[in-house]
């Protein structure tokens, strides 16, 4: 069923025709949502084996945790959604039917690290180390995967302020005064959220129309420009292991937690009328972004012991304090050119100090 998303006020207004059916293989129609998030977790994977080289990481165990995750991600997604929506009705096969819809993608990242975590214990693989090098595509991959939303017509937030910087971007799927059926505006009509105030006034005359904010794109740009931070994260070796995970899960949290708070499609925390995924973001953006923090400083004391070197001036080499081994990761670990580590074993040195003595 093929629809209408117009962005009235965005270079000079244009509307475009969707259907959420990508093509259909007999009587079985594909979504261009499924079909989105299935493009973005292979190219995800791809990036991935591309790229574990650099962090000495078998393809065999990738291959693994790839799929092991993506399987317990896509569960724990659907899960989370469904904890967040009691006030429906659930059966056992309308859980199971994904094709209608309903996905968490906090419920995909916190059931799949757990399965990770579990796998990289099992066979003794750094995880922190395995994070960083995953967390880059993860972020990709929700960029694209967000578009899948757009033609949906879903994920969106609340009425644009024809006033708004932001203005410019409204969106909106339906002219008020047809027919708003499957309509954001019909969701608007639902919430008690159409004002005449809202009616956005372009180029001087006034259309018939209320444009949303649309919360799947500010999220897709966001996870996008993470994608690139991380990224350029990557490419410095020198760097303690879970440094890009801090990075992914406090920087998404923070703007997660915005977007959720203007979004008119949220899951609530049981019957509290808290928003379960904007609590999630919070709490992932103060815990890693504290964990961040403070492993920063630690190194940073392994790298100068700055409270030391306030006060005398004396500076200790890098990899040479007690914090030497705080998240190291010794194959990438690299320390700076005029530090000179110092690798003569100990019984060397000892056999060095009675040569010494004798003499």
């Amino acid at each position: 069923m093929k629809s209408t998303i117009a962005f009235p006020n965005l270079f000079g207004g244009f509307e475009l025709s969707v259907n959420r059916v990508a093509f259909s293989i007999g009587r079985f129609e594909v979504y261009w949502y499924g079909l989105l998030i299935a493009i973005a977790v292979c190219l995800a994977v791809v990036l991935v084996l591309m790229a574990a080289k650099k962090y000495n990481i078998n393809e065999d165990d990738l291959l693994n945790i790839c799929l092991i995750g993506i399987i317990v991600g896509v569960i724990s997604a659907r899960l989370l959604y469904v904890l967040g929506r009691l006030d429906q009705e659930w059966t056992f096969a309308d859980i199971l039917n994904v094709r209608d819809g309903g996905m968490s993608i906090f419920g995909a990242l916190i059931g799949g690290f757990i399965a990770t975590a579990i796998y990289c214990k099992i066979k003794k693989i750094n995880f922190l180390k395995l994070a960083d090098l995953v967390v880059p595509y993860i972020a990709l991959a929700q960029a694209i995967g967000r578009w899948g939303n757009f033609i949906n017509k879903e994920a969106y937030g609340i009425p644009v302020r024809p006033s708004s910087i932001l203005s410019s971007l409204a969106m909106t799927s339906m002219k008020i005064g047809g027919n708003v059926a499957g309509s954001i505006e019909e969701e608007l009509y639902k919430l008690g959220l159409v004002d005449a105030s809202l009616v956005a006034n372009v180029n001087g005359n006034t259309f018939d129309y209320i444009g949303v904010h649309p919360t799947f794109f500010y999220e897709s740009i966001l996870n996008l420009s993470l994608f690139l931070i991380l990224i350029l994260v990557a490419r410095n070796g020198k760097y303690f292991n879970g440094r890009s995970l801090c990075i992914y899960m406090a920087s998404y949290g923070l703007y997660r937690f915005f977007i959720e708070g203007i979004r008119i499609d949220p899951l609530y925390l049981f019957d509290t009328g808290i928003k379960l995924s904007r609590l999630i973001a919070l709490i992932s953006a103060i815990f890693f972004g504290i964990m961040l923090i403070l492993i920063t400083i630690l190194r940073s004391k392994d790298k100068k012991l700055f409270m030391k070197a306030l006060i005398d001036e004396e500076e200790i080499q890098v990899g040479k304090s007690d914090y030497k081994d705080l998240l190291t990761d010794k194959d990438t670990y690299i320390p700076d050119n005029n530090t000179e580590i110092d690798t003569t074993s100990n019984d060397d040195k000892k056999i060095e100090k009675e040569d010494s003595v004798d003499k």
